[in-house]
């Protein structure tokens, strides 16, 4: 059965930039268009300077480093709901 984090949970998150409530910015995207390699391309180039990336190698190596993380941690949240 799905938990939810517990409080405790959440501030451990934190430093990995777990947030609990939506925040929009420049930098968000909605998934579905990073789908279109035009508009991929377009938020790698605003991305790079935000992050301080020399180039766009650099850039789309940090992002799909950072894009990954996110489902490891959606899935050891699954697998800790599973195991209590």
């Amino acid at each position: 059965m799905h938990k939810a984090l517990d409080s405790n949970e959440i501030e451990q998150l934190r430093q990995f930039r777990f947030a609990t409530k939506f925040e929009s910015s420049e930098l968000s995207i909605e998934l579905n268009r990073l789908k279109d390699e035009t508009e991929l391309l377009r938020y790698l180039e605003n991305l790079g300077p935000h992050i301080g990336s020399p180039n766009l190698k650099v850039t789309s190596s940090v992002f799909i480093k950072r894009y990954a993380f996110l489902a490891v941690i959606y899935s050891m949240h699954l697998l800790h709901g599973i195991k209590n």
